[in-house]
C-alpha cells in the first residue's frame, strides 16, 4: 500500500515545475492507458475459456479478433478516464 501512495503522490505535483508536472501526468496518463489495453488483450487471449471466445474458438456473430480490435480501441476512452481522475485528485 505505500508504494502505491508513494507514487501518486509523485504525480500530484508537489515540488516540481509545471512542464515537470505535465511531463509527469502525460506518462502516468500513458502508462495506464497501455496497461488496460494490455490488460484487455491478455483476458481475451485466456485459454481454455468454455463458452466464451477466445483464441481457438470464435463465435456466429463474435471473432477473437473482434475482441483484439476492442481492446485497442479502449484506450482513448481509459486515457479520458484516467485524466479526469488525476484532475480530480489534484482538486480540479
Amino acid at each position: 500500500m505505500r508504494k502505491a501512495i508513494a507514487f501518486s503522490d509523485d504525480y500530484l505535483g508537489r515540488n516540481q515545475t509545471r512542464e515537470e508536472d505535465l511531463l509527469k501526468l502525460k506518462d502516468l496518463i500513458r502508462h495506464v492507458r497501455t496497461s488496460a489495453q494490455l490488460a484487455a488483450i491478455l483476458e481475451a487471449s485466456g485459454w481454455p475459456k468454455p463458452g466464451n471466445v477466445h483464441r481457438t474458438m470464435n463465435h456466429t456473430d463474435a471473432r477473437y479478433e473482434h475482441f483484439l480490435a476492442g481492446s485497442i480501441a479502449l484506450g482513448s476512452s481509459i486515457e479520458e478516464a484516467a485524466l479526469k481522475g488525476s484532475m480530480a485528485a489534484r482538486g480540479k
